[in-house]
């Protein structure tokens, strides 16, 4: 079963910003063009929109036979962790996952049962 993820941290704040600061280079070839639509805009903010898709598609937690996978948007292959449940608050699972001597810290949305 695959749950899609979010990653924070240090690593997540920097991978979103370099995918953030396209959307941004977006915003401003339009605001300094004399033109209302400018071609630079469209090109780079359909980068960012299939950037984030992608990522939002390809970093997922995957279970099978009581073995953990993590995939990242930036890792050609699946990596073998044990999760650690930190918190859940409102529908959101925080997980703290050490892989390959580097920590991931992930947030999940999901339903828990109060049984």
């Amino acid at each position: 079963m695959k749950k899609h993820f979010i990653f924070l941290g240090t690593n997540g704040l920097i991978y979103y910003s370099w995918l953030f600061i396209i959307l941004f280079m977006s915003i401003i070839f339009q605001q300094e063009t004399s033109k209302n639509i400018s071609l630079a805009c469209i090109v780079l903010g359909s980068i960012f929109i299939i950037s984030l898709i992608y990522t939002l598609l390809f970093s997922y937690i995957e279970c099978k036979n009581q073995t953990y996978f993590l995939k990242l948007p930036y890792l050609k292959k699946k990596r073998v962790f044990k999760p650690e449940f930190i918190n859940w608050y409102l529908g959101l699972s925080f997980y703290k996952v050490n892989v390959a001597n580097s920590n991931y810290f992930i947030v999940i949305v999901e339903k828990r049962s109060n049984a």
